[in-house]
């Protein structure tokens, strides 16, 4: 079962749930304020493909901090939200 992450709108509180579909998204809620106000966050996927030997793995994302300690907005190269 796919394991999204989630952000509540509400509270501000990031928390992972399995789900089976988007069906199933009206029915969850914060566990920590109980409200219905989420919003579900892309995440980044990691995955290797097998065979012949490439050297060292790179990490798929890389780390950041925004200088307030806290990030609400991403921004993906090459990306665009329109």
């Amino acid at each position: 079962m796919p394991l999204f992450e989630f952000l509540c709108e509400e509270c501000g509180h990031s928390f992972e749930l399995l789900s089976l579909g988007q069906s199933d998204e009206f029915e969850m809620r914060c566990p920590k304020c109980k409200s219905p106000n989420i919003e579900r966050l892309m995440s980044a996927s990691n995955f290797a493909i097998s065979g012949g030997n490439r050297g060292p793995r790179q990490p798929v994302v890389e780390n950041h901090a925004c200088s307030s300690g806290t990030c609400s907005s991403i921004t993906v190269p090459g990306l665009s939200k329109e």
